[in-house]
């Protein structure tokens, strides 16, 4: 067991390619605190034995030194009251693996970065949004969020991606969307494309790129592609 009492579970910051194995239980104690975070060109896997827990962050990822790949593997499961997985601005090259749960209050998964791959397998979940706090779902939160213009993303789900439902006022989250943050309305410059051959449950919003959105799997929600030359 780490423990992070208001403050970080485990913080890695690397120029070098590092290896990170969870095989235990990380808690971020506090409202500031990470589960774990990564800087720098780093790999994690968390093992179908570990578990993270934070009040804030689950796993953060950041500063990927000169577009080098970071990779995050999840077999296990993170909890977080606000993010399950926060890829910041500056990781720009980022593979996602996920055949374990990730949950997160406002976002199951946010990405920020210009580049980024991720995979739910089947058997993984990610779910977002039981903090709902936008009036109508356009804001606030999702499973998975891409914030990032000018950016390309792949979504690969074999799995579950579920936004949930605020139990307080009933609010509805996106499955899938792609915004810009201040205004919630959807990005016309990035690039998001989805796979699906699992489950989406909840809307999917991919804004104005060229999206597309193949289904060979089961779909609860409206799927909106927006402007552009995109494909369904």
């Amino acid at each position: 067991l780490v423990n992070g009492t208001n403050g970080d579970g485990i913080t890695m910051s690397s120029t070098v390619d590092v290896f990170i194995q969870v095989a235990g239980a990380v808690v971020a104690e506090g409202p500031f605190g990470y589960g774990v975070e990564l800087r720098g060109e780093s790999r994690l896997q968390l093992t179908n034995t570990s578990s993270v827990f934070s009040e804030n962050y689950g796993v953060v990822v950041s500063s990927g030194l000169n577009g080098a790949l970071q990779t995050v593997d999840i077999d296990g499961s993170v909890l977080a009251e606000v993010m399950g997985i926060n890829a910041l601005t500056n990781a720009n090259n980022l593979k996602i693996d996920i055949s374990g749960s990730v949950v997160g209050g406002d976002y199951g998964v946010l990405v920020q970065g210009e580049r980024s791959v991720i995979t739910v397998q089947a058997g993984g979940s990610v779910v977002g949004g039981s903090n709902q706090f936008g009036t109508d779902g356009s804001l606030g939160s999702a499973a998975v969020s891409y914030l990032a213009s000018l950016a390309d993303h792949e979504l690969v789900n074999f799995g579950t991606i579920r936004g949930e439902e605020n139990p307080d006022n009933g609010n509805a989250a996106r499955a899938i969307e792609d915004v810009i943050l201040a205004t919630g309305s959807p990005d016309k410059d990035s690039t998001v494309r989805v796979t699906n051959y699992g489950a989406v449950i909840g809307d999917s919003v991919l804004g104005g790129g060229t999206d597309s959105f193949v289904n060979f799997g089961f779909v609860d929600g409206t799927i909106n592609l927006g402007e552009g030359d995109n494909l369904f």
